[in-house]
């Protein structure tokens, strides 16, 4: 069974700060940096944020160069499920340091079971998060956590998006992987099951079936297994047992890449299946203030946002 927490673990090691590192080369910024910076100016002197399915810390680390321009001290918080690293960010994005400096992440916190203190928080967060939780518990977790007049906004996947057509197409150069039998392979081989002139002849065999693939570009994630396997069967079988370590990361790579792509499609899918899911917040007692589209740059969607407010005056 697959455990998203480990495959989300792998993918924030690797120091990304958003989920969508193609369209955000270091954090989001256009339409979405807007909305999100619309939010923050809900929160108070003196007040508390609380971002949840964090990942990186990407919301947090805009809310704290939000606040730290506006002169507004805020208390911001971010938790994710996930095993993250707080500490290799600064280290990882030197320019970053200062709003590093200024937030506290927190992993392994499912917001399922997050015990923090209730009706404590003015803002509560989420960008392509919390969709990927259990929704009816998330939403009494949020509804728990507001304080009165408090705001959740998120934005999460829509299944119309460029994103979910880019997903798409990566799912088929993962089964085509799958119909050539790569994984297995390089398992045999790691497991000491295939000897390396056999393992060495298998590659060559994949190589030659993803190269014979009918004209026209290749998928990018081919193209790097394409380059990969060229490298690899040219090594002698010493030099490929120095760089076993290599090969092995190449392995792991693949194997969360592929699974990170079904926990986002398996997402999407139940999104587009249940248009009207964010109801659940709702059925907590919050009001549904806002719910729009949001564009990349203009030129793509990207997801949809939604803003409620729990009832008072806080």
């Amino acid at each position: 069974m697959m455990n998203p927490a480990r495959h989300w673990s792998d993918y924030w090691a690797g120091g990304h700060l958003t989920s969508l590192p193609r369209d955000y080369a270091l954090n989001y910024d256009g339409e979405l940096l807007t909305f999100w910076q619309q939010q923050f100016a809900r929160v108070p002197h003196g007040g508390r944020m609380l971002d949840v399915c964090t990942g990186n810390g990407a919301i947090p680390l805009l809310a704290a160069q939000y606040f730290a321009e506006a002169g507004c001290k805020v208390e911001v918080l971010g938790v994710d499920a996930a095993r993250i690293q707080p500490q290799r960010l600064a280290e990882r994005h030197p320019e970053l340091r200062a709003a590093c400096a200024a937030i506290t992440l927190m992993g392994e916190q499912p917001i399922e079971s997050l015990l923090l203190e209730s009706a404590s928080y003015d803002l509560i967060s989420s960008q392509y998060g919390i969709e990927y939780c259990d929704w009816p518990q998330a939403a009494a977790q949020i509804a728990r956590l507001l304080r009165p007049g408090g705001y959740f906004a998120m934005v999460c996947h829509a299944s119309d998006s460029a994103m979910m057509a880019t997903m798409r197409q990566e799912s088929r150069a993962f089964e085509r992987l799958e119909q050539v039998k790569l994984l297995p392979m390089l398992k045999r081989y790691l497991g000491g099951q295939l000897s390396f002139g056999r393992f060495r002849k298998s590659l060559l065999q994949i190589q030659q079936q993803l190269q014979t693939d009918p004209p026209g570009a290749p998928h990018p994630l081919i193209q790097h297994v394409i380059r990969t396997l060229t490298g690899i069967t040219a090594l002698h079988q010493d030099g490929l047992r120095q760089r076993r370590s290599e090969l092995m990361a190449f392995q792991r790579a693949l194997v969360m890449g592929r699974d990170r792509l079904a926990d986002m499609l398996r997402v999407n899918t139940a999104l587009a299946e249940q248009e009207d899911w964010h109801e659940v917040f709702c059925q907590q007692g919050l009001t549904l203030s806002e719910r729009r589209r949001i564009e990349h740059r203009g030129r793509h969607h990207c997801g949809t946002a939604y803003c409620f407010r729990k009832p008072g005056d806080g």
